[in-house]
């Protein structure tokens, strides 16, 4: 089962939404669907050469720094310019490049991961479910100067000696990650490219109602 479902996109989405062009858009769950189509509207994600979305795609970590930083500015929240300190596996001038910097500069990203020095990013590796509570925590904190991270444990199969820990349970208590029907997170589990689209609409919509509310 999924841990994600579709939340009310209304505040970020604009009204009357018109489906993606996406070839394969009938394959996005109907659970992620009106997301990935919010998403892609807002120009936060997009398709491959052959018009296909790939929603069963597994999203790595310089995909991701730059789904989250196009969601920012969606949303009109003002990121720093890139960090002068680059990590030293980002390839100057790349697709995610500036995004990823950016966020580095934000402090919404690290290096490190997967047991890289903290001076490497990994773009390459694939984003487990722990990584991606942090993504989302650091920057709707980020977004709303609002403290978010918690010492209260939400899963059993979380506990502190991970490095996400604090992480996942503020992103469960805020709403912006969920568990699956047997109370577990799974933390290493990778992330799908539907289950994005939610994630970072679930994202936008939480600094939305923050600001705004």
């Amino acid at each position: 089962p999924d841990p994600d479902p579709d939340p009310d996109p209304a505040g970020v989405c604009p009204e009357g939404l018109e489906p993606a062009a996406f070839t394969d858009r009938a394959d996005i769950p109907a659970t992620h669907r009106d997301n990935v189509d919010c998403a892609a509207d807002l120009a936060i994600v997009q398709g491959f050469a052959d018009g296909s979305y790939g929603p069963t795609l597994q999203v790595r970590r310089d995909q991701m720094a730059s789904f989250i930083a196009r969601g920012l500015d969606a949303v009109g929240v003002d990121l720093p310019p890139p960090a002068d300190q680059r990590f030293s596996d980002v390839v100057a001038g790349s697709a995610h490049d500036t995004n990823i910097h950016r966020l580095a500069a934000a402090g919404i990203v690290q290096g490190g991961a997967g047991g890289l020095p903290a001076t490497s990013y990994g773009p390459g590796q694939l984003v487990r479910r722990d990584q991606m509570a942090s993504f989302l925590l650091r920057a709707a904190a980020f977004a709303t100067d609002q403290e978010l991270a918690s010492q209260t444990a939400a899963f059993p199969d979380v506990g502190p000696s991970n490095s996400h820990f604090a992480n996942v349970n503020g992103a469960s208590e805020t709403g912006l990650a969920q568990g699956f029907a047997d109370g577990t997170y799974r933390p290493a589990d990778g992330v799908r490219r539907d289950q994005m689209g939610s994630f970072i609409i679930r994202l936008l919509t939480h600094i939305d109602d923050a600001n705004t509310g």
